[in-house]
């Protein structure tokens, strides 16, 4: 199962044809936060199945603050992650994932890529399709295959 993995796109509606565009082939789409209204156009014209959380720049939206899906055996946690300080470091994500039970911790907010696993939780920040830092602009994907092997990677626009 290919899933894409988006956030932070700030009503930037030229990424946002980018990311139809590119995640024809995934099945699921997560987005992360900041902006709402991008991931409710983005679910309107993606072809698959569209998941969303409420980022710091979405603060009147009643979309959830964080969000638990499984995918071919797979727990996945989903935040924006301004909530967990994410801007010093992914551990309190990290800590949160495990409490629930996550073997993928998801996040956006620091607007630069990243994954790595610890302690056999993956830990994947997509980037920013819109408004990149040290980076260029880049969504991610996650292979989650049958045999429940995980393969994250950071794609760029």
């Amino acid at each position: 199962m290919l899933i894409a993995i988006v956030s932070d796109t700030h009503h930037d509606k030229e990424s946002l044809n980018k990311i139809l565009k590119c995640t024809e082939k995934a099945e699921v789409l997560i987005h992360l936060g900041d902006n709402v209204e991008d991931a409710e156009y983005i679910k309107k014209h993606f072809k698959g199945e569209t998941y969303y959380v409420r980022g710091n720049c979405d603060p009147y939206n009643s979309a959830p603050s964080e969000s638990m899906l499984e995918f071919n055996g797979k727990k996945i946690f989903a935040a924006h992650g301004d909530r967990y300080g994410v801007k010093m470091g992914p551990l309190m994500l990290k800590f949160r994932a495990e409490e629930l039970g996550a073997h993928i911790a998801l996040y956006g907010h620091t607007h630069m890529p990243h994954i790595e696993e610890v302690e056999g939780i993956w830990i994947i920040n997509p980037g920013s399709p819109a408004l990149p830092r040290l980076s260029k602009k880049s969504i991610a994907f996650m292979e989650i295959e049958e045999n429940k092997n995980i393969y994250p990677y950071i794609y760029t626009l």
